[in-house]
């Protein structure tokens, strides 16, 4: 992780796996940084690191739902037991099971680690 102001750290942003720009302005522009966090929350950079721990967690647990799913229905409709209509149903209604499960799991883990606003 590198933590720069954003200013002159563009180069070591790209080195890095996570880029930190701390700036007094938060309109102020860093397109070669990850995250822009102002100056007067720098203290806040642990809950930030804990919350992007939960929200790993969050994604991996999206990928295990998004396939049990895709696998029981893989499973059910190569039996025979769904229609092609009930199928194309189905789809939608997983896609949007998957963002609801990632959205609340994100506000848990920002509730959590105290980042919500």
């Amino acid at each position: 992780m590198m933590v720069g102001d954003g200013l002159n750290d563009a180069g070591a942003f790209q080195q890095s796996d996570v880029a930190v720009a701390v700036v007094e302005k938060i309109g102020a522009f860093s397109p070669a940084s990850d995250v822009i966090l102002p100056a007067a929350k720098v203290g806040r950079l642990g809950a930030l690191l804990g919350y992007s721990r939960s929200m790993a967690s969050v994604v991996r647990g999206c990928f295990v739902v998004s396939a049990m799913y895709n696998v029981i229905g893989i499973g059910i409709a190569s039996a025979g037991y769904l229609s092609p209509l009930v199928s194309a149903v189905l789809m939608p209604v997983s896609s949007v099971s998957v963002v609801l499960l990632a959205c609340g799991g994100a506000r848990r883990a920002a509730r959590r680690h105290g980042v919500s606003d």
